[in-house]
């Protein structure tokens, strides 16, 4: 039951979190997600380390630019919200590979460069027409981001249809369904139409392809159902699959037997007629990644091993990590991952989750000063199990129990201007400073590993 329902939560968030088309306004059945997991989350109660001094470490060195920058960067335009394979992903790709390059980060001894590649669900993002056909022929064009968005298609597609739900009509190819009418599960190959709050977006990816969702405001939804009117729907191929990077740097320590991996998704939502500039979902994590591998690739001397990864595909069931924890050599003692996801946000306390490693938890947690909750967290970490991996999740507790905050990633809103950029960089120096003082250090009750 608790994983089910962080699981449906995904619906809600980014990372790990894999949709997000629920509108802020008018909430129905997600509403009652967010609620159950409140319950839950009643029942999982946050603790604080128990004999674990904090970190004291202290760098004096510092490093050219600061957690916001990075989120500016990232949140540009020019990358169109990141979703997966698209123009704007490729161009944040090699963004991230030129700053590992720069920090002095090498290709890990897998690979020949610091692309990780691998196949994916990708999103082209293209545009689409819609209009409303009027009984006497006439048609009014709909605004792309203001009257409507769509869900991208695997096939291009040209029809000009009534909506309606007869699900015999629909299926025949004769009709457009209604998504608001029908009280059954809609078919997973049925163009749908449902009323939304169309101004605060809709993530731009479409799981394995299934057809395309029609957000339309009210207003639209009215005069489509009226008699005698159609919708013309006129849609690109902008889903296919494709190749994916993840981008990966790694610096050598004392330790050859020990690493630790930090990683955050650099994937997003995309945008259809308006930008989802994931800030929350997930620029924050990545930028708490981008300044830690800063300050650590300073360092004279490493405990351990490191790894620095950007995921991939996140948004698509967490495809880019899971992919790259299939190559970690497996030579090491002990593994241990540490994923940032949703971190940040103004005014609420930091997290980590883990479901496999409180040992590592406590540790951290004690280490960086901050609460932890020994439970699952739907994100990137956790497709790192087995005997040599620990792995956990800085998060905030409050994406999972506040609606205002939850309802956030995958929306046009997810801006820097919720977030504060101090924890950040706060975050990053107090992770770097943990690992030069204790990455290499045997986790406690860490599992044991035959050889």
């Amino acid at each position: 039951m608790r994983k089910g329902l962080l699981l449906l939560l995904a619906f809600l968030l980014l990372s790990a979190c894999t949709n997000a088309e629920v509108p802020v306004v008018e909430i129905s059945a997600p509403q009652k997600v967010v609620e159950a997991t409140k319950e839950k989350q009643e029942t999982v109660k946050a603790q604080w380390a128990e004999n674990v001094p904090p970190v004291t470490f202290t760098m004096d060195w510092s490093v050219d630019s600061s957690a916001e920058e990075v989120l500016l960067e990232l949140i540009d335009p020019k990358y169109q919200g990141r979703v997966t394979g698209s123009q704007g992903n490729r161009l944040a790709a090699d963004w991230i590979e030129t700053q590992f390059s720069d920090m002095g980060l090498q290709p890990i001894s897998s690979l020949d460069s610091y692309r990780h590649t691998y196949e994916d669900e990708c999103f082209e993002v293209l545009p689409g027409y819609a209009a409303i056909v009027h009984p006497d022929g006439t048609e009014m064009e709909l605004e792309l981001g203001v009257d409507w968005v769509f869900k991208p298609s695997a096939k291009e597609l040209e029809l000009i249809l009534p909506v309606s739900d007869d699900l015999a009509l629909c299926e025949t190819g004769e009709a457009i369904l209604d998504g608001e009418k029908i009280t059954q599960k809609s078919p997973k190959k049925a163009i749908e139409v449902f009323v939304g709050n169309v101004s605060g977006g809709f993530g731009y990816y479409n799981e394995r392809y299934e057809a395309s969702r029609i957000m339309v405001t009210e207003s639209v939804y009215e005069q489509l159902t009226a008699e005698g009117a159609k919708l013309h729907l006129s849609l690109p191929k902008a889903a296919f699959d494709g190749d994916a990077d993840n981008i990966v740097g790694y610096l050598p320590g004392e330790d050859n037997n020990k690493l630790v991996v930090f990683g955050a998704h650099f994937d997003g939502s995309g945008q259809c007629g308006t930008l989802l500039p994931g800030a929350y979902a997930n620029a924050s994590g990545m930028s708490v990644l981008m300044q830690t591998a800063r300050w650590i690739s300073q360092g004279d001397k490493l405990p351990c091993d490191v790894v620095f990864v950007a995921f991939n595909g996140s948004e698509n069931g967490m495809d880019g990590s899971a992919e790259f924890a299939r190559i970690l050599d497996d030579h090491y003692k002990q593994i241990l991952v540490i994923n940032m996801k949703c971190v940040g946000w103004a005014g609420e306390a930091l997290t980590l989750y883990s479901d496999t490693s409180e040992a590592f938890l406590n540790e951290l947690a004690g280490a960086l000063e901050v609460q932890y909750i020994a439970d699952s967290f739907l994100g990137d970490q956790t497709c790192f199990r087995g005997e040599r991996m620990q792995a956990l999740t800085i998060s905030q507790e409050a994406v999972l129990t506040k609606n205002e905050i939850g309802l956030v990633p995958g929306k046009t809103y997810d801006i820097v201007d919720n977030l504060d950029t101090t924890m950040l960089d706060e975050l990053s120096y107090k992770l770097a400073a943990w690992f030069l003082e204790r990455g290499g250090d045997p986790v406690a009750e860490a599992i044991p590993v035959v050889w």
